[in-house]
């Protein structure tokens, strides 16, 4: 039986590695795993880097940007489970 599982990864610092390194290998692996890969980037052009208080705010904006991208990706693929690498981008996961 396979699973459909997104993976959240905040892409800061050493989170690169780990998430590209670590991860997608080990998962690229497993032959039961169909990934969805959800990156979540600290210079990425979205809207909440024009947000005052929110784009000063890397918890905050990670969790927003997180939100934003998973919300999207369910919209049109099913996922059977969720992955959040980090604290920071299932802050205001909500009811993605």
């Amino acid at each position: 039986m396979s699973y459909r599982l997104g993976f959240v990864m905040e892409q800061t610092l050493g989170h690169v590695t780990h998430s590209h390194r670590i991860f997608r290998g080990g998962v690229a692996e497993d032959r039961d795993v169909i990934p969805t890969w959800i990156p979540v980037e600290y210079h990425a052009p979205d809207r909440w880097q024009r947000v005052p208080l929110v784009r000063d705010n890397w918890t905050l904006r990670a969790s927003l940007q997180a939100r934003d991208r998973l919300q999207a990706i369910l919209r049109t693929n099913q996922i059977d489970g969720l992955f959040f690498h980090t604290q920071l981008t299932a802050v205001v996961r909500g009811g993605a």
